[in-house]
């Protein structure tokens, strides 16, 4: 696979990553449950939310990190307003440790995959 580097791209939200509210864990993980469909593979983030479907599972799986970057990029722009809101404060330790994330493969890192 792969390693794409991020050039950068989330260096102005380091501080907001390392410097915290919230103690960011050291093993924190994201869950990533595999579902195959009729033509698909379901790719599905239950710590965020997020689900993405292509047609093989590794396909499903680099999509779903690129999701999980993006997502983890714009909560940052306003996290503030993100952390006090009920339904996406739990999303925090997990988006800040996908900004703390270097390129792709440290992202992919995080995820503990799960087939079913």
């Amino acid at each position: 696979m792969a390693t794409s580097l991020k050039k950068g791209k989330n260096a102005k939200y380091n501080d907001v990553a390392k410097g915290s509210l919230v103690k960011l864990p050291e093993d924190i993980r994201l869950t990533v449950i595999i579902q195959p469909d009729e033509e698909t593979f379901s790719a599905y983030c239950p710590e965020l939310d997020i689900i993405t479907a292509q047609p093989t599972i590794e396909g499903a799986i680099e999509d779903l990190i690129d999701v999980i970057d993006s997502y983890a990029e714009v909560f940052a722009q306003d996290w503030q307003k993100h952390y006090r809101h009920s339904r996406f404060a739990s999303h925090w330790p997990f988006v800040r440790a996908v900004l703390a994330c270097r390129n792709n493969a440290e992202i992919r890192n995080l995820f503990n995959v799960v087939e079913r």
